[in-house]
């Protein structure tokens, strides 16, 4: 109260001394008495009201506005002048300098804070209710102005107005009370719905329901109804600001003259429930979300849609999820290379420079042992930090999971797509409970709930294609995992024996990432590796699949029992059909690629299909789309006997798959038991034979398989079961018209060459042959001497030479429709846009697949040089984030084709 004295003194003191009738006086006191009945009247509501600021606020409202008609000059300044010669508080004199609450209604704005809002009403009331007697005063007072300052009427007149304000008051406040307390103050939720939505659309607002007002919190998963769908969302920010709510009527007339109905209203939706009352997602989630969505151009929704599971409606027992966790036993590695791990696994905990490592690596039980040692420390008993591995496919899973279990059993959660609804959710509750303190999944575990994160592990960080997401949003796992250390603080390993190019530059330039190796140059290269020029087999008119070197040493395994294992990562039997006589190539109706051929192992004859959308030609005309069949596994058709085009009869196929070897093997060893692993394989059951029995493969003397049989067999690929692994064409890949293709590789072939390494358990070398015909290419050179050095210096410098990462920025923009001339012209459209940009480089190009499910696709390759990212990135920013859903976004792509 004494506060309230003194500024009503100094405000008072103030007013006669530019000798203002006291009648003004008395209303400038009047709003105040009228804001503050108000205000108390709200507080007893529960609506926390700051009663000096608004008594404050009521006495300098209407002070600066006589201010102002009295010296005719601009609003805040000079009454701030005059109020710092007054003695009156810096509060007050802020709150004039921001325009006091008059001169915020002077231009229509919407009153923002409960402050403002009560004054203004306030203000409106003791308007309309002293207008009257006002005009009585002044009429008394020109009647007879001796005898109303002589009389003693002047009290009983102002007690009756007083009165009068009050009865107005007290009516007027029910008015409000139903409208703008009971509507007005009921909490808004923004919510980001976990939906497929545009990247332009993020959240939206709900209204709370007062039975959750109290038990609705930040980062709180609820169920709202979203396009009369009930789905999931997060709740990321309650407020009570009126603008969210409601369309205010902007007139200012419009609303003195409507004095019942104070402002129109739009009615929001209400939050349905909160699914898990406990569950509130981490901050550093939410932050996780919102950089995916600016750096890949994605929908927040979406995002969302992916980090929260599905929540079952029915908790049950757990369902067992398909895979076969064995426990294996203690890990056992050589005495030479104990000290070096020591001192690796010292440095990796202890130091406080990097938080960021590569751990680069030959053997994989060296790399457990890291592993384990490292989680034993950090993870004592009573502890609650939490560790999280991240591995490429399920397979993986299987083999690190029965080693960590034999060291920390009961204390590992398993994520991965593949787990059923129920089970998926039983893991994500106990991750977030904390009740285990390793996670251990795919990509999607980088998504996992974990509240106190102290290391994150991405195992053979260079599998690119199963770290990075094809489909929206289509990020990277190795650039997530470096945001997420960064927001949690968290040290990151990436382990790898063959690195990612950019993964490598860095730690090799020092930037933001430590290098750490476990790679013993003097340790002697266990497999006895032999590069064949199949060049030379053609000289000696040896025009077979394989060399004369490699079938002899297969005859001396075969007389010895030992197995062999052939490699060749390409499906079918070859891969193109054309006529001879007129170049014509069988491609697919569906996609537009060249068709591969295939055959049953019963029968001889050749079919056609397309590997990449499993469309199988129905009969002899390739032009017959009605009566083509897609999404077909089977064959159902021969080649066909003529050519469409010229009806000539020369129809060969080229090129070398799978299917082709195992025919070529069987014929040349024909008392040899074969088995063919790839993804149309039929002979046998493998994928439950094999899993579930082992004992199954090696029965067999020849497994042939391609890069699937090491996706499905990764536990047996570890044991010592083959002698001779012979690559039948390192060429396959080698000369894909794809920046990578040289990296790609050196990293399939040098898995086997480690895969082959790891094996020699026994003091016996494994024989491996690579055939090509180019053995003078720089990766064939690093194969032979198993050297990544070698191959890594050669291939920087191409990268540099031409501009590609980790030199550049590679984003690939591709529009798709079904109308081709809308293609052509958006794409243009965006062409000439991006033109605009100073320095961009950029080129458009059809893809290596044109049409995708009956849509055509034309694209553009941005390349940002590293020293122009950040002028070119707010300009390109402007553009990317407004294109329309047709186009595909796709920042640091694998592949430009």
């Amino acid at each position: 109260m004494k506060k309230s004295n003194e500024n009503q003194k100094k405000c008072m003191s103030l007013l006669k001394k530019y000798k203002l009738p006291e009648k003004i006086i008395n209303h400038i006191l009047g709003v105040t008495k009228v804001a503050i009945f108000l205000a108390k009247k709200f507080k007893k509501k529960g609506i926390n009201i700051d009663i000096d600021l608004i008594e404050k606020a009521s006495l300098l409202h209407d002070l600066d506005k006589i201010i102002y008609k009295l010296t005719n000059k601009k609003h805040g300044e000079l009454s701030a002048k005059i109020l710092t010669k007054e003695g009156f508080s810096k509060k007050i004199i802020e709150i004039v300098k921001k325009h006091t609450i008059t001169s915020l209604f002077k231009k229509e704005t919407t009153p923002q804070t409960w402050e403002e809002k009560i004054v203004y009403y306030a203000d409106k009331i003791f308007d309309q209710s002293i207008c009257s007697v006002d005009e009585r005063l002044d009429k008394m007072i020109q009647e007879n102005p001796q005898y109303i300052k002589e009389s003693k009427i002047l009290k009983p007149l102002i007690i009756k107005l007083e009165k009068e304000i009050l009865d107005k008051i007290n009516i007027t406040f029910e008015s409000i009370k139903t409208q703008f307390l009971n509507n007005e103050q009921q909490l808004i939720a923004s919510i980001i719905p976990a939906i497929r939505l545009p990247r332009q659309l993020n959240y939206f607002d709900y209204l709370i329901p007062k039975k959750l007002e109290n038990k609705i919190k930040i980062n709180q998963i609820v169920e709202i109804l979203f396009h009369n769908q009930k789905i999931k969302g997060i709740v990321i920010e309650i407020t009570n600001k009126t603008q969210n709510k409601y369309n205010f009527i902007k007139s200012r007339e419009a609303e003195i003259s409507s004095k019942t109905k104070l402002f129109n209203r739009t009615k929001l939706k209400e939050i349905n429930k909160i699914i898990e009352p406990k569950i509130i997602l981490p901050e550093h989630l939410i932050k996780l979300a919102k950089w995916i969505k600016k750096y890949y151009y994605s929908s927040l929704p979406l995002i969302i849609k992916i980090i929260l599971p599905e929540i079952p409606k029915h908790e049950m027992q757990k369902h067992f999820h398909g895979l076969t966790y064995e426990t294996a036993k203690n890990l056992t590695i050589s005495r030479e290379s104990v000290p070096r791990i020591k001192k690796i696994i010292h440095e990796l905990i202890y130091e406080q420079k990097n938080t960021q490592t590569l751990l680069y690596y030959k053997n994989w039980k060296e790399k457990l042992t890291i592993y384990i040692k490292i989680i034993k420390q950090l993870t004592n008993k009573n502890s609650t930090k939490q560790i999280l591995i991240i591995v490429p496919q399920i397979t993986d899973i299987q083999e690190i999971y029965k080693y960590l279990n034999y060291y920390f059993p009961n204390q590992i959660a398993i994520l991965h797509n593949k787990l059923s609804k129920i089970l998926f959710w039983q893991e994500w509750q106990k991750i977030y409970n904390q009740k285990i303190k390793i996670i251990l999944g795919t990509r999607l575990a980088i998504f996992a709930p974990i509240k106190n994160l102290n290391l994150i592990i991405v195992d053979n960080e260079e599998v690119l294609t199963e770290y990075k997401s094809e489909q929206n949003p289509r990020y990277n796992v190795q650039e997530l995992a470096k945001k997420l250390s960064e927001l949690t603080k968290t040290k990151l390993i990436f382990s790898s024996q063959t690195p990612h190019m950019e993964t490598y530059f860095l730690s090799s330039q020092s930037l933001k990432l430590r290098i750490k190796s476990l790679y013993n140059t003097t340790e002697a290269n266990e497999a006895n590796i032999k590069i064949i020029n199949m060049q030379d087999e053609w000289r000696k008119n040896n025009y077979s699949l394989i060399s004369d070197n490699l079938e002899e040493i297969i005859k001396q395994n075969l007389k010895k029992k030992q197995k062999i294992f052939l490699f060749l990562n390409r499906r079918g039997a070859g891969t193109t059909i054309k006529c001879q006589d007129c170049g014509y190539l069988f491609k697919c109706p569906n996609c537009n690629l060249p068709f591969n051929s295939s055959y049953k192992p019963q029968t001889t004859s050749y079919k056609l299909i397309c590997y990449h959308c499993n469309f199988a030609l129905l009969n002899n005309s390739v032009f017959d789309e009605i009566s083509a069949s897609r999404n077909l596994t089977g064959f159902t058709q021969n080649i066909p006997t003529k050519c469409p085009q010229c009806n000539g009869v020369n129809i060969k196929t080229s090129g070398i798959g799978i299917q082709r070897v195992e025919k070529e093997i069987k014929k040349l060893f024909p008392t040899a038991k074969v088995i063919r692993i790839d993804k149309d394989a039929e002979n046998i059951n493998y994928k439950l034979r094999i899993l579930n029995h082992e004992s199954q493969i090696t029965n067999y003397d020849i497994v042939i398989g391609t890069q699937f049989f090491f996706k499905l067999f990764n536990s047996l690929a570890n044991k010592l079961i083959f002698n001779l692994i012979g690559i039948i064409s390192a060429d396959s890949l080698l000369y894909r018209p794809d920046f990578r293709s040289f990296e790609k590789t050196f990293q399939q072939l040098s898995k086997i060459i480690n895969w082959a390494n790891n094996q020699s358990i026994t003091n016996k070398q494994i024989k491996i042959l690579i055939q090509t015909h180019s053995p003078e290419n720089y990766v064939i050179q690093a194969l032979s001497k198993q050297d990544y050095d070698f191959f890594y210096e050669r291939e920087i410098k191409m990268r540099e030479k031409f501009n590609y990462p980790p030199f550049c920025k590679l984003i690939k923009l591709i529009y798709q429709n079904s109308d081709l001339k809308k293609v052509e012209e958006k794409t243009n459209e965006l062409a000439s846009r991006l033109k605009l940009i100073k320095d961009l480089i950029f080129y458009q190009m059809l893809p290596i697949i044109p049409k995708v499910r009956e849509k055509y696709r034309k694209q553009i390759i941005l390349k940002i040089i590293n020293n122009q990212q950040s002028t070119i990135n707010n300009e390109l920013e402007q553009i990317l984030k407004n294109l329309d859903e047709n186009w595909i976004i796709d920042v640091d792509p694998i592949e430009i084709l």
